[in-house]
């Protein structure tokens, strides 16, 4: 959660402008995953699973063929009792067993039903946890027997920022042992491990693991950019991952117009185009940037016909409404569509604030029959059904 200090090696970037860095290599870096980090203490009020599920898409959106996804906690380290206890947020799987250094809490989510809902909308999940001084074996048998049944699952792992071990390092052999631990469940899980300070992970053993980079509290984009390329470079050719969107950087993020992508597109550009990578826009910002309620359904209430003449020639106009399932105004979608007919070509335009666009075809001298046809309908956060269209396309004759 802390930045960690800038090492040698990126201040000397940092001092020649940092240019290199924000140059695209010959191809960006593959974004294999996006979406949000969730937790119980990062966001209020916490978003339903269709909530979730619009920031996480809007999020991946950003770069299509990227899977939705989330970092996901369901184990929390509660502060009481030397910091040793992991809470782990859901029903113990093995009632009436108990575990050193984990307790079972109502963190007041239900993530089974979250799960649920994931597992059937192309939403995936990371479980997360915070360790404390808990066993790590014993959290992934009991994250597994929890969760395992849900298809959406695709990986576990810790923050090894709240391990509360010896040395609070996770050495080659803590990895590999959790990574073969997690790999007896499903072959296809993969595990991830999170701190600010590579000191803290593996020294040498990689395996299948991604590494995630949750560093904060840089002076621009261009030093969270060095940071994280040098995060790559020594994790090379792992995956790895970056959580980005903290308070601590929205001094200078929340000057740009869409900051998950710009953030995004400059991490990938500065790194291996062989090395695949994931962002996650962190909870405590996430409704500064991304919706949080489920996704509203578009659809076209209304196309009036009208007209304009000049001298002999006539241009035909179409004004669109677009409202939501609750018969509300949508604005801020963008109208595309196509005429046909006296005049054929392609326009668009962008709902006010009733949710009505006038778009307008060519002139065309003498008149004729004008036909306007919705294609489309876009916004972020919202889906178009034209099922629900009252019209999708209308005719006006001229003169």
């Amino acid at each position: 959660m802390y930045k960690k200090l800038i090492s040698t090696f990126f201040v000397a970037l940092l001092l020649l402008g940092f240019s290199f860095a924000l140059q695209p290599a010959t191809a960006a870096a593959p974004m294999v995953w996006a979406g949000c980090r969730a937790s119980a203490y990062g966001i209020s009020p916490y978003p339903s699973p269709a909530g979730w599920e619009n920031a996480i898409k809007t999020m991946a959106g950003n770069w299509p063929g990227s899977i939705p996804s989330s970092v996901w906690m369901v184990g929390e380290i509660m502060f009481q009792g030397g910091h040793k206890d992991c809470g782990l947020q859901f029903p113990n799987p093995t009632p009436g067993v108990t575990y050193p250094n984990i307790i079972f809490y109502d963190a007041g989510i239900d993530h089974e039903a979250q799960f649920d809902y994931f597992d059937t909308h192309g939403v995936y999940i990371f479980l997360s946890c915070e360790p404390a001084a808990a066993d790590l074996g014993t959290l992934i048998d009991l994250c597994m027997l929890a969760f395992q049944h849900h298809p959406c699952i695709i990986g576990w792992g810790i923050d090894v920022e709240w391990l509360k071990d010896a040395d609070g390092k996770v050495s080659d052999a803590e990895a590999q042992a959790m990574e073969t631990r997690l790999k007896s469940y499903n072959t296809s899980y993969k595990l991830w491990l999170k701190h600010w300070d590579y000191s803290y992970l593996p020294p040498t053993y990689r395996g299948d693991i991604i590494f995630n980079d949750d560093s904060q509290g840089f002076s621009n984009l261009a030093a969270m950019v060095a940071e994280f390329q040098g995060w790559a470079a020594h994790f090379y050719p792992n995956p790895v991952h970056y959580q980005v969107g903290y308070d601590s950087d929205k001094k200078w993020w929340k000057a740009y117009a869409n900051p998950p992508k710009t953030l995004g597109d400059a991490i990938i550009a500065a790194l291996p185009s062989d090395q695949q990578c994931g962002v996650y826009w962190v909870d405590f910002t996430l409704r500064d940037v991304l919706p949080t309620e489920p996704a509203g359904v578009m659809h076209v209430s209304d196309i009036t016909m009208s007209y304009k003449k000049s001298g002999s020639a006539y241009t035909a106009k179409a004004t669109v409404t677009v409202v939501d399932d609750g018969n509300v105004a949508v604005s801020g979608a963008t109208v595309y569509g196509a005429w046909s007919g006296a005049w054929t070509g392609n326009v668009n335009g962008v709902t006010d604030a009733t949710g009505k666009v006038t778009l307008s075809s060519g002139s065309v001298k003498g008149g004729g029959t004008f036909t306007f046809t919705v294609t489309n309908i876009v916004k972020t956060g919202n889906t178009y059904d034209p099922s629900k269209n009252v019209e999708t396309s209308d005719t006006i004759t001229l003169p």
